[in-house]
């Protein structure tokens, strides 16, 4: 797997993706799936273009625990379009709509937005 240089919340080692992929009901047949990795190496990079950490507290210890966060009305979501859409996509739909309509939170700190 390509880690993103300097970012300080990417999944450190094979077996933390293999935790992560079994936690979301992947079989081990499937941890090798490239679909998975890219959606894992996609979200590293979102994260790291929105600061790589959590904007209202700076918590940036797993990449697993931060979420994107839409203040706004959402166009669509981020998660299935980090498996779904191609790299084209990715670069010209995705990137901007992180860049432009989301906040980089926690997963607690998106709790309480949302309640």
């Amino acid at each position: 797997m390509t880690y993103i240089a300097n970012i300080p919340n990417c999944y450190e080692d094979e077996e933390e993706i293999n935790c992560l992929l079994e936690e979301e009901g992947f079989g081990k047949n499937l941890k090798s799936s490239y679909k998975v990795r890219r959606r894992i190496e996609r979200k590293e990079v979102l994260i790291a273009i929105r600061g790589g950490k959590c904007e209202n507290c700076g918590y940036n210890k797993k990449a697993a625990a931060l979420e994107f966060h839409h203040p706004n009305q959402k166009d669509f979501l981020i998660a299935p379009a980090l498996s779904n859409f191609s790299d084209k996509q990715f670069n010209t739909i995705l990137i901007p709509e992180v860049k432009k309509n989301t906040i980089l939170l926690c997963a607690n700190c998106h709790r309480e937005e949302h309640n």
